[in-house]
């Protein structure tokens, strides 16, 4: 039996910014609508792997493998050539209880960050999304292929979505 993966994707955001002052009202309004979609394959703007997981750490942090270290919905292995789509999401709303996200230590994925030792930090209830759905970021089995994610001294659970062939 094959496999097939078909993503749909949107980015959504709208604003309202009013300046209500006296007789005078003034509104500023944004809308931003994001919309992708992937279909099976391996080429630009395809995808064929999909891994999710809801995940905790405590006061630690964790590098996940994406070339042979996490398993699809089906149980078997994932090794990813490329990410299409990386999103993590900070499921915690303390104050303070962060998430640092960059290349792992070991193999480290130096495609997604750029610099000597980029991070990220997703602050609580805040999400990253890193998508490039045409050349997708590319992983490289035992020299490339590990993501950091450390909560520090806090306790944090997380989502997080890979998309890639």
């Amino acid at each position: 039996m094959t496999k097939t993966l078909q993503t749909d994707w949107r980015y959504n955001l709208t604003a309202q910014y009013v300046d209500d002052s006296d007789l005078n009202e003034q509104r500023g309004v944004l809308g931003l609508d994001i919309v992708d979609s992937l279909a099976t394959g391996t080429a630009a703007d395809q995808a064929s792997q999909v891994w999710y997981d809801t995940r905790s750490l405590a006061a630690t942090a964790e590098e996940l493998d994406l070339a042979g270290g996490v398993t699809d919905a089906f149980g078997a292995a994932l090794t990813f050539a490329k990410v299409k789509q990386l999103l993590i999401r900070n499921n915690n709303t303390t104050s303070g209880h962060t998430l640092v996200i960059g290349p792992g230590t070991t193999n480290g994925v130096t495609t997604i960050w750029a610099g000597t030792s980029p991070t990220e930090v997703i602050g609580p209830n805040g999400v990253m999304v890193k998508a490039n759905p045409g050349d997708g970021y590319a992983i490289t089995g035992g020299s490339a292929d590990t993501i950091k994610i450390n909560a520090g001294t806090n306790t944090v659970s997380y989502d997080i979505i890979v998309v890639g062939t």
